[in-house]
């Protein structure tokens, strides 16, 4: 008999599994406010409390409008709300000119008289962005700290918990910022049915916040609880993308090889634009060196060198991927040359020359290429890489001032040395050749 129940939408399922997820996290930490309690009294408390009493800022008021600036009547009144207007439009004007040391105590006046809560607030918000810009983040952290206090049930104030938990982070003190993070998940819970569209973002944010500071503190395989615990979310591409490249990374970094392994596989296979492709790619080819899988690993290579930068990418973007593809075909090239695989190291140092065209790039995989050629008996070719390298042009002082560089001047010696040992060789080999046949 069919049910008259209605199924429920795709969105509610997706709603109450955050609903769950969130109570999860909370649950396994201890409650938000608990957990607070126990920071304030932990070996962090003398910094907590020394950022935020690093600035004195007047509490707030929360009378009728009638009640504010006592004993000021009329005209006087007017006056001193015009007053407070003008300094905070000096204060702004001050930090469009970059003089913030004059926007500081403009703002301090303001918060000195008994202002309305909605001047209050704003002035609060100017003043942590003030303090962003000078890189104080002490006095950020205490503005915020009074924001929060004044205004819980502000829409605000989940966004301002996450820049809290980021600024103590940043100082150092993790305990806090796991409870500012934690703090934005119990505000989640608080709101109605209508309002958890616009907070689920925050919530997911803050939980990926969490995983992340768990991942800069070390605690890799917590890091990875995390992670994964984010991944049964339905979560934007770029955050799925970082959870999975960052759970690979923390099983790297906790030498977990085998679980590194496919985890970078399923980052590089399904997020191929990502700017850390090419790390990615480094880290899996490493992985599947340290797991014996030497075939793998010189395929990963070989498909990021061939691999064709975006033509959009930006030059900062581009020079990194460069680097990771060097980076990349150096240690496995090598790796493959100190096992004798001369034809495999052969083939990775040939991938990895178009990857530049300076000295200080080419000389040295020049010159390797011209030993493996000599451990595969093609001298005459090796002969033509040493060559290379010692008649290379001096195209604006190129040469010359890589000369002047140690390492550099002695990879250019030595292919000098290869290159006459060679016709040497040769016409050892020549004259030797004449007596044979002579003999015979």
């Amino acid at each position: 008999m069919p049910s008259d129940r209605h199924p429920r939408s795709n969105k509610a399922l997706v709603d109450i599994s955050w609903r769950v997820l969130t109570i999860t996290l909370l649950a396994s930490l201890a409650d938000c406010i608990s957990l607070q309690a126990q920071v304030i009294q932990s070996e962090d408390s003398a910094n907590i409390r020394q950022i935020q009493d690093s600035i004195k800022i007047p509490p707030t008021s929360h009378g009728k409008e009638k009640d504010i600036i006592p004993e000021i009547e009329g005209a006087k009144e007017r006056r001193l709300k015009e007053r407070i207007n003008l300094w905070e439009r000096e204060a702004l004007d001050a930090i469009k000119r970059r003089d913030y040391k004059e926007a500081e105590p403009l703002f301090l006046q303001i918060l000195s008289f008994d202002i309305t809560p909605e001047k209050r607030r704003s002035i609060l918000l100017e003043m942590s962005d003030l303090y962003e810009k000078t890189k104080e983040p002490a006095k950020q952290a205490a503005v915020l700290e009074k924001f929060c206090d004044a205004y819980q049930d502000d829409p605000e104030t989940p966004q301002v918990y996450i820049k809290l938990g980021m600024l103590y982070r940043d100082l150092g003190l993790y305990k806090l910022a796991f409870a500012r993070f934690y703090s934005v998940l119990n505000f989640s819970l608080r709101i109605d049915q209508s309002r958890i569209g616009t907070y689920r973002k925050l919530s997911v944010r803050a939980q990926m916040e969490i995983a992340d500071t768990h991942f800069m503190m070390g605690s890799y395989a917590e890091a990875t609880k995390f992670y994964n615990k984010l991944r049964l979310l339905s979560l934007e591409p770029e955050e799925n993308a970082h959870a999975i490249f960052q759970t690979a990374y923390s099983h790297y970094l906790l030498k977990e090889y085998s679980l590194a392994a496919p985890a970078f596989q399923t980052f590089v296979t399904n997020y191929p634009q990502d700017g850390r492709m090419a790390e990615a790619m480094f880290l899996l080819a490493d992985s599947y060196v340290r797991i014996n899988k030497h075939t793998e690993a010189t395929q990963t290579v070989l498909q990021l060198l061939k691999h064709q930068r975006e033509a959009t990418m930006k030059e900062k973007d581009e020079k990194e991927w460069i680097r990771w593809q060097k980076k990349a075909g150096n240690e496995l090239a090598n790796d493959l040359f100190e096992q004798n695989d001369y034809a495999g190291a052969l083939s990775m140092y040939q991938s990895m020359l178009s990857l530049g065209n300076e000295p200080d790039w080419c000389w040295p995989v020049m010159y390797q290429m011209g030993v493996c050629l000599e451990h595969l008996s093609l001298g005459e070719k090796a002969k033509q890489m040493y060559k290379m390298i010692v008649e290379w042009p001096d195209r604006n002082g190129a040469k010359t001032e890589a000369l002047k560089n140690a390492s550099l001047a002695e990879t250019y010696d030595m292919a000098k040395w290869r290159l006459n040992n060679i016709g040497w060789q040769n016409d050892t080999d020549n004259k030797l050749q004449k007596i044979l046949d002579k003999a015979h």
